[in-house]
């Protein structure tokens, strides 16, 4: 396990003003990032790349679609090899958003509490659940683009939607050896 110093704890980086905010990142250069938090929540959906992500000590080689999902003030960092286009959706998530979505049987931060119990960030996806989560995040990064009628309200319904995909998709997911952690 790579190890978390205290002096990290300090290293506070990025700021939401939003209910949430989303980034669709494609790159190829020299990126060395220091350990750091953010007081939101952070879902990371890997494109491409060679890329492996430290999260709390846990290093995570990443494949395409992987979803790692870093909860506030969870000490991380990503490794990346410049030789390759490194690609994801990045989404930046207000907790007070969460909040305003929670009802007794639905809590849409329980896939954060879910990775603390299996101890793993990572989400390794079936094809066709990549599939339907493309979809939902396509149609969510379009309708961020306009301002069309109800983009906002229509924004955030989305963005309910899939991280009520993404919850359901941790329930059914079975614990295995195969988290893609490299400890």
């Amino acid at each position: 396990m790579i190890p978390i110093y205290n002096q990290y704890a300090k290293n506070k980086s990025g700021y939401l003003h939003k209910d949430f905010q989303l980034f669709h990142l494609k790159d190829k250069k020299q990126q060395e990032f220091e350990f750091h938090y953010h007081d939101f929540k952070k879902i990371i959906i890997f494109l491409s790349g060679k890329v492996t992500y430290i999260i709390e000590g846990k290093a995570y080689l990443l494949k395409p679609g992987d979803i790692l999902l870093v909860d506030n003030h969870d000490i991380h960092k990503p490794l990346i090899d410049p030789s390759e286009t490194y690609e994801r959706i990045i989404i930046w998530v207000n907790t007070s958003l969460i909040e305003a979505y929670r009802s007794n049987d639905c809590d849409i931060s329980l896939c954060f509490q879910l990775i603390k119990e299996k101890k793993s960030n990572l989400i390794r996806l079936e094809t066709n659940s990549k599939d339907k989560l493309k979809s939902i995040l396509t149609e969510l990064e379009t309708i961020m683009t306009t301002d069309a009628f109800g983009s906002t309200l229509l924004s955030k319904a989305l963005f309910i939607q899939f991280m009520i995909y993404l919850n359901r998709i941790q329930l059914t997911k079975q614990p295995h050896n195969m988290d893609g952690a490299i400890t």
